[in-house]
């Protein structure tokens, strides 16, 4: 079995800081993301990053935690073994933690043969995220990451989880600038 899952990451447009309070917010999936290369399904997880090394780097706190919160969800649980590459660039505010997890979520979704709506597999993430860090986290970066659409921003309510595609139009182009 070999796949390759994506995940995009992410940046915000209206409401940044606002997800984890309920509020709106207006993010747009980029070209940038994180795909996982899975060679075979296994016994847990096992996994490598081009960039970062063997998950035991401390990077894979965060596949682990997402590959745990799904084995609730399901049983038997299932594993991948599989490498990671990544366009986006660490700890720049694109949310490349959250495509990490979802394309780890992704990949563990394929390989068991099962769907989750996206909206589900995004609160699956976050709390993933929650479980590999600690710290409350909304779920803008997630949503966005598995939500997103070539052309449009996802306008979602994140008190009631409601959302929409908004089409950006094709002569607007966004600019990241790592400041």
């Amino acid at each position: 079995m070999r796949f390759a899952a994506f995940a995009p990451g992410r940046v915000n447009l209206i409401g940044e800081h606002t997800d984890y309070s309920g509020g709106l917010v207006l993010p747009v999936a980029i070209e940038l993301g994180v795909t996982l290369q899975v060679e075979e399904a296994c016994d847990g997880l096992e996994l490598v990053s081009e960039q970062f090394g063997p998950a035991s780097e401390g990077w894979g706190r965060y596949a682990q935690a997402g590959h745990d919160e799904l084995a609730e969800l399901w049983r038997p649980p299932v594993g991948i073994r599989g490498t990671i590459t990544s366009t986006l660039p660490a700890g720049a505010g694109l949310s490349s933690s959250a495509a990490l997890e979802v394309a780890v979520a992704l990949a563990l979704c394929e390989a068991a043969g099962w769907h989750l709506e996206p909206l589900e597999l995004a609160e699956a993430c976050r709390r993933a995220e929650f479980r590999a860090v600690g710290a409350p986290v909304g779920i803008l970066d997630q949503a966005a990451s598995l939500l997103g659409r070539a052309g449009h921003a996802v306008l979602l309510d994140c008190g009631t989880l409601e959302y929409r595609l908004v089409p950006v139009p094709a002569e607007a182009a966004l600019v990241i600038v790592d400041s």
